[in-house]
């Protein structure tokens, strides 16, 4: 037979199993398009089977089987890349729990290293001079706001801020001119209207005028109001007193807030010797207020130079007149005497004066040592240092 006639048959045969509904799908062409179904085969196998196509086979329960597994490992994968801790932001929910122990630890090590660098940094101000201080935190200003980040912890834990009570006590004078001495971060001039100098040892912004609190560079009598908010430390607190008085206007107020433990003796208050210390230094007590069990607030005006100059002037003048009349006396009575008497009285004039010389001058003494030792106890330090205890 000829070889065109065999392909002939071929194409025939083809086309009946076609027609038939033949098993042999590849040779079956789609009557809607005349598509040869081996091909789409072929795209099946690569894109899937899809549901809309008629004559899609159902799939067989081994390939169900095979799509289960094959969903349940890629759950378990996300599952475990979920919980895999990132090396570049770890969370607590993807580190493990000995990781979170760490860190925990880690943390609570650092707490109290700074806390105890904020201790060390207190005792250092409380037991030296303030140009002492300023110079040495002016070398390191970094430990000085480390100092600042510390007390700022600590006033977290307070239930009462003294300087929101001088906050709202500047408030009810705008046309005051204020000096916060040992200012801190300056918050008192940031949250009111009136012209406040604020003065620190390091500035830590524009507001603060880094200074040696006894010496301010301030004119004398240019302000109305002084201000100590928990800032008299060191072992000179005197001068720095001086300091506000020189520069508050006659009849100026000074506030003073600090902290109870410092002017208590075995547990109990006694804030005389602290008043008392500060009324020398040209001052008069007006207020005196408890604001909570850590704190109190005194308030002190500045007294006239003036009266306190007359009122000496007229004792001394008292004085001197009371000594020129006794002296002419005794001339006087001296002349008239006999010569005899004179020499007997003299002679028993000079052991009882020389008697009552060397009394008055023990007396004297004793009364200047006991001021000097007064003075000596208070010294320039007039409180005793605020230490804060471990938490």
């Amino acid at each position: 037979m000829a070889p065109g006639s065999l392909a002939e048959q071929l194409r025939a045969r083809r086309d009946q199993l076609g027609q038939d509904g033949g098993r042999k799908t590849s040779l079956r062409k789609n009557p809607m398009n005349g598509e040869d179904m081996g091909r789409k085969k072929k795209n099946r196998k690569k894109n899937g089977p899809k549901s809309s196509d008629p004559t899609s086979h159902p799939p067989t329960l081994e390939a169900k089987k095979k799509k289960k597994r094959k969903r349940k490992r890629k759950k378990d994968n996300d599952a475990c890349a979920s919980t895999r801790p990132q090396p570049t932001s770890p969370t607590p929910s993807t580190c493990p729990k000995k990781k979170i122990r760490g860190s925990a630890l880690q943390q609570r090590m650092r707490e109290r290293l700074q806390g105890a660098h904020f201790r060390w940094l207190n005792e250092k101000l409380y037991t030296c001079k303030g140009n002492e201080a300023f110079e040495y935190f002016q070398s390191n200003p970094s430990l000085f706001e480390k100092y600042h980040q510390g007390f700022a912890k600590q006033a977290e834990s307070w239930s009462f801020n003294p300087l929101d009570e001088m906050i709202s006590a500047v408030r009810k004078h705008p046309r005051w001119v204020v000096a916060d001495f040992g200012c801190g971060e300056a918050r008192l001039a940031a949250s009111v209207s009136n012209t406040v100098h604020s003065f620190d040892l390091v500035a830590g912004n524009p507001r603060v005028t880094p200074c040696d609190m006894a010496n301010v560079p301030l004119p004398s009598k240019s302000i109305d109001l002084a201000i100590f908010c928990l800032s008299l430390m060191g072992t000179n607190t005197s001068d720095f007193i001086k300091e506000a008085h020189r520069c508050l206007k006659s009849n100026g107020l000074l506030k003073i807030s600090e902290v109870i433990s410092r002017m208590s003796t075995g547990g109990s208050l006694d804030d005389k010797p602290f008043i008392q210390a500060i009324q020398k230094q040209g001052f008069r007590l007006i207020r005196r207020r408890i604001l909570s069990k850590m704190f109190i607030m005194l308030d002190f005006k500045k007294c006239n130079q003036r009266g306190k100059e007359k009122k000496e002037n007229s004792k001394s003048s008292s004085k001197s007149s009371s000594k020129s009349n006794s002296k002419s006396n005794c001339k006087s009575n001296s002349k008239s005497s006999s010569k005899s008497n004179s020499k007997s009285n003299s002679k028993s004039n000079s052991k009882s004066n020389s008697k009552s010389n060397s009394k008055s001058n023990s007396k004297s003494n004793s009364k200047s040592n006991k001021k000097s030792s007064e003075s000596s106890r208070t010294g320039d330090s007039l409180l005793s240092p605020c230490l804060y205890k471990k938490r």
